[in-house]
């Protein structure tokens, strides 16, 4: 809509027509509106409903008043203004209906406020069934079950219940760990996660990090949301070890049938993400490809099962472990089932990217290197993508000039583009640097400068993007030179 607009006709834009007809019963009803000049102006712009676009200030003054009423700017904007605060008590009223549990909150808090304390007892305990009920399922459970908590001590403390009030008083206690250790390790698991993969902005965790580091999950052991959320955390730290993926993958295989689909859908994202980050580290086994391409396989599941749209990092990264896993075919008839299932803007680049992958795997570079040259990628992280299998098409067909020309203009790139991570420049980099040793290595062979190289690649500790592919170079350029006895190498033991 054009600049100027009065924002209640924004916010009507959004409104469903059944929510349309839902607000115009709220803005009849005198318990909200008592003024019959804002009724009438709700008739008057319906008309223009939903874009609004050929809507005349003038001509809705005057089915509101008559044509016998002037114009007056200041009164009609007082009317929109009224307007737009009932639009927002609809707002509250209908997000109250879709909360239940709220609701009944609210009931229990203002009958014990109100000294009926019988009433609100009995209120308090049908709070707790509900509570109990959606334990696993409701995302709010921690923060809703320390508001009942405080209900419930209040109560209690009128009703001079003190031995009950006792045992309130450890269970809000309780509740307030359980809500801290939540919510702190749910945003320390977002923030770390922004931190090594999307963002050069340096989060300040040094503080409450040992804090949480105190957490033992066997002592939560009726608390599975806890232990959940305290293993998101761990996998997105630098010092994230094995069996902590591996206690998160089986407890969400145990709890499967209770955890909400939007919990399982995180706890996989988190799952794969720390294999992503793994594999740039340590090339993973087949075992553990395995697991990585399947943990895909269930995040596409529960995308459908949602009728979302499929996000773009999904369908890319299911055609890369795809490819390993599954092979070129399946990673064909994947890219030709779900390409529909992309928002166009991206498909537009994601596809050709994805062929180009293909491509690349058969061996068919030539083709890769056109479908990649075509692509103008809408943000830096995919930039990078782009060029980096462009870089190893070029290896593998030996055009030196071009591979020259495109590493230079990446690693210009690298260290002009400061918005990415920290984490992922230092990966690239990395893979930068041992693509340009190995071309050199392919060109002409030394030994001291492929000892170095090995070294370099062969670490498990230094990450590299396409580390597996480097390897296997490696391994061939190394299989050229005779007088190099592998097997004696300390680094393929």
């Amino acid at each position: 809509m054009p600049a100027g607009t009065p924002k209640i006709l924004t916010l009507l834009q959004t409104f469903s027509p059944d929510e349309m007809q839902r607000f115009d019963e709220l803005v009849r009803s005198p318990f909200f509106n008592k003024k019959t000049a804002v009724v009438a102006l709700l008739q008057a712009i319906q008309p223009y409903y939903p874009h609004f676009e050929a809507w005349n200030p003038q001509v809705v003054f005057s089915a509101v008043f008559g044509e016998g009423k002037p114009y007056n700017d200041k009164y009609f904007n007082n009317l929109l203004s009224d307007l737009w605060m009932l639009a927002k008590q609809f707002l509250v009223q209908s997000d109250l209906q879709l909360r239940p549990i709220e609701q009944q909150y609210f009931i229990a808090e203002e009958l014990a406020m109100r000294n009926l304390l019988a009433h609100a007892e009995r209120e308090l305990k049908a709070l707790d069934a509900m509570l109990n009920e959606q334990k696993y399922t409701h995302t709010d459970y921690y923060e809703l079950r320390v508001k009942y908590n405080r209900i419930a001590d209040y109560l209690l403390y009128k009703q001079q219940h003190i031995t009950r009030r006792n045992h309130a008083l450890q269970q809000k206690l309780d509740g307030l760990l359980h809500y801290y250790w939540y919510y702190t390790f749910k945003l320390c698991a977002v923030m770390s996660g922004l931190q090594t993969t999307s963002t050069s902005f340096r989060f300040n965790l040094s503080k409450v990090v040992p804090i949480l580091r105190t957490f033992n999950p066997d002592d939560y052991p009726a608390e599975p949301h806890l232990t959940v959320a305290y293993y998101m955390m761990r996998l997105n730290e630098p010092d994230a070890q094995w069996f902590e993926f591996e206690h998160l993958l089986q407890l969400t295989q145990e709890q499967r049938e209770v955890f909400s689909a939007d919990l399982i859908k995180m706890i996989t994202i988190f799952l794969a993400n720390y294999l992503s980050r793994l594999n740039l580290v340590n090339p993973l086994s087949a075992t553990q490809m395995q697991i990585w391409f399947l943990l895909y396989e269930q995040l596409i599941q529960l995308h459908q099962q949602q009728k979302d749209t499929m996000p773009t990092w999904l369908f890319d990264a299911a055609v890369r472990v795809g490819l390993t896993v599954m092979g070129a075919d399946w990673a064909d008839e994947f890219v030709k089932t779900n390409q529909n299932r992309l928002l166009p803007s991206f498909a537009e680049q994601y596809i050709p990217y994805a062929n180009a992958c293909i491509c690349f795997t058969q061996a068919n570079y030539a083709d890769a290197i056109y479908l990649l040259s075509a692509i103008s990628p809408q943000h830096t992280s995919f930039y990078f993508k782009i060029k980096m299998l462009l870089l190893m098409a070029y290896y593998h067909t030996q055009n030196y000039d071009a591979y020259l020309l495109t590493s230079d203009t990446v690693k210009h790139t690298l260290r002009s583009r400061t918005e990415i991570s920290t984490a992922e420049q230092q990966y690239l980099k990395n893979a930068i640097g041992a693509m340009d040793k190995l071309y050199k290595l392919h060109l002409k062979f030394a030994a001291a400068a492929y000892e170095k190289l090995s070294l370099q690649i062969f670490d498990n500790t230094t990450p590299i993007a396409h580390k597996q592919w480097l390897q296997n170079q490696l391994l061939l350029v190394a299989k050229k030179q005779h007088r190099i006895k592998l097997k004696q190498a300390p680094f393929f033991e």
